[in-house]
């Protein structure tokens, strides 16, 4: 999302909000907490504080006129158990119930499922071959899937940026948005179609700016294209059925509609007129789903993403800054957008990254000229927590393998804990109220598998000084009233992920997340202590170390864990344990054919594992 903007503080002095207000979470110390937003017509909705402490909520005042039947409606939400996250949660889905959309699982579509490239880094407006306007990268994107092909790093989607159809260099929008060889004769010789058979097959996420007045889509006027100076939106539907019709056949899985924002600030007609949003959001969801294309939403507003409830097809978006050398620093920072984007039904992005420090552009003409990346391990380790889309854009030769195979098994499939990483409640109150609370970020999140066993996944990053983390701190709207088991701790070695050191974590033994430099990560795993007391500490050479595109189930049988594995023929699979005494076993098992084994760990006075792969 584009300048979000988080406030503060004690009421009534805490102000903000306006055109780019979304929802209002109004709390106390004890965290009890309300929800106020806009529902119905959120599109031309406008919701601020005043600075007299008022709430103000309704139809934007630019709004010439209110048409006969038009409806605009206000939200709010009391959360039924402490905590501003949890009220979010409730909210968001009391919103999707209204609406009948359903959340969006993780399979739903390869950004989704896969890890994926992205050339928004390395090779943004910046070929192998040529000059970044008319170079070719066509051979670019070959070169990187030949490279990662032949290193095994698998590539399950390719997103092309804003450069495939001349955006900023020639024509400063969209002219044009299809395989057509008039647009793409010098990036892609050979056309769209052609090189997605030439990739594998796998699909494209393909960038969609504003529309420019010289488009020649402009000029047929079935198509009801809004006009103002240098930007122009369709209001028919008719032009999405054709543009996503034709783009399904070159292979495009998901649209990243992005410039929202730019598109608002260009185009006065978009808050003149209550139809105007409407006509053409809504209709770019229709046909979106009528061609099982899925959106991604950038630089969006509040309003937009709060519309979302409405529209099956839009899945997810971009939460935080551009990977930028100006951005490098903040991109990683999703977690408040991922609980408003999460609570809304969609899930987050964070942009694109360098897996590797050591890799620079020496093309002076390239916004990442001579920038070098010094924590990529926290954009990769934020990405993956994320639970959204992962994709690194290094240069061909430039990727750090053994970083981003941490986010995923050896087929591409994502290895994601059940739901994004957020705050914890303890933010909201140092930053309102200014009790005691984290000196920088904390973010956690979890798999579960039916509250009986969870695995919870804990970073600081930034941190100025320690912080104390309490059980508590893990609460959230799932495990009120529950009893968390015994539980251990560790902390993630990244240099040696064998080497690590569990300690008991109860309300009588918290642990301290330690300082980090600059954006520097700090990363801890918690796991419970199982009946027969044993420990699962799962994959520890990944940043998820239990998921369930890995570990399908966990049981007790008498003396033995059962564990069922899925993951590609043949991959070899280490799951660490841990007896009552403290000792780590690092038991391989390897995948069979189909796709699954059954790990059997028997724990009695002789212990033995058994792998069945058949």
């Amino acid at each position: 999302m584009d300048g979000i903007k988080f406030n503060a503080g004690t009421y009534p002095n805490i102000q903000g909000m306006g055109f780019n207000g979304g929802a209002l979470a109004l709390f106390d110390k004890k965290l009890r907490t309300y929800i106020l937003s806009s529902s119905e017509s959120a599109l031309n909705g406008i919701q601020q504080l005043s600075n007299g402490g008022y709430y103000q909520s309704g139809v934007m005042g630019s709004i010439k006129t209110i048409p006969q039947g038009f409806t605009f409606s206000t939200i709010l939400y009391a959360g039924e158990y402490p905590g501003v996250n949890n009220a979010m949660m409730g909210w968001g889905s009391s919103l999707l119930k209204m609406y009948g959309k359903k959340r969006v699982p993780t399979d739903d579509q390869n950004m989704l499922k896969y890890l994926g490239y992205s050339t928004t880094a390395y090779y943004f407006y910046n070929p192998a071959y040529g000059n970044n306007s008319t170079g070719n990268y066509e051979k670019t994107l070959l070169d990187v899937h030949e490279y990662a092909s032949l290193y095994k790093v698998p590539y399950g989607y390719y997103l092309i940026d804003s450069w495939w159809y001349g955006e900023y260099t020639i024509y400063h929008g969209i002219w044009m948005w299809e395989d057509s060889h008039i647009l793409l004769k010098d990036r892609f010789p050979n056309g769209l179609t052609s090189l997605n058979n030439k990739l594998g097959g796998v699909p494209y996420v393909a960038h969609m700016g504003m529309w420019v007045p010289s488009s020649p889509y402009v000029s047929n006027s079935s198509y009801k294209f809004i006009v103002d100076g240098k930007g122009a939106v369709p209001q028919d539907q008719s032009f999405w059925e054709y543009i996503f019709r034709k783009a399904r056949s070159w292979g495009l899985q998901v649209v990243k509609q992005d410039h929202i924002s730019t598109s608002y600030n260009t185009i006065k007609d978009l808050y003149l007129y209550t139809n105007a949003q409407e006509d053409w959001l809504m209709n770019q969801g229709h046909a979106a789903y009528n061609h099982d294309i899925k959106i991604m939403y950038c630089m969006d507003r509040p309003a937009v993403i709060l519309n979302s409830v409405r529209l099956p097809s839009v899945t997810s978006s971009r939460a935080g800054n551009d990977y930028t050398p100006d951005g490098a620093a903040f991109s990683w920072d999703i977690g408040t957008t991922s609980m408003n984007l999460y609570s809304l039904g969609l899930w987050p992005f964070k942009d694109s990254f360098y897996s590797s420090s050591s890799e620079s552009v020496s093309n002076p003409n390239s916004k990442f000229y001579q920038f070098r990346e010094p924590y990529p391990g926290t954009h990769a380790l934020c990405a993956t927590l994320s639970a959204g889309g992962v994709a690194p854009g290094d240069g061909e030769k430039l990727f750090n393998k053994e970083l981003i195979m941490r986010s995923c098994r050896t087929d591409g499939l994502l290895l994601k804990p059940d739901r994004p990483a957020i705050p914890i409640e303890q933010t909201w109150l140092e930053k309102a109220f200014n009790m005691d609370g984290p000196y920088g970020t904390v973010h956690v999140t979890y798999t579960s598998y039916n509250t009986e066993y969870r695995w919870d996944y804990i970073v600081g990053i930034g941190l100025k000084q320690n912080y104390t983390f309490e059980v508590k701190d893990l609460m959230d709207e799932g495990m009120i009233g529950v009893t968390r088991p015994s539980m251990v701790v560790f902390e993630y070695n990244r240099n040696d992920h064998v080497q690590i050191t569990p300690v008991e974590f109860s309300n009588d033994k918290p642990f301290h997340i330690g300082k980090a430099e600059g954006y520097d990560y700090r990363y801890y795993i918690v796991s419970p202590v199982l009946p027969n007391n044993w420990v699962v500490l799962g994959e520890v050479d990944k940043w998820v170390t239990v998921s369930k595109q890995r570990i399908v189930s966990i049981a007790i049988m008498g003396t033995a864990i059962d564990i069922m594995l899925s993951g590609e023929a043949n991959e070899d699979v280490r799951i660490m344990f841990m007896d009552p005494e403290g000792e780590l076993y690092n038991i391989l098992c390897n995948v069979g054919p189909s796709g699954t084994a059954q790990l059997i760990m028997h724990t009695s006075k002789e212990v033995f594992h058994l792998c069945h792969n058949d």
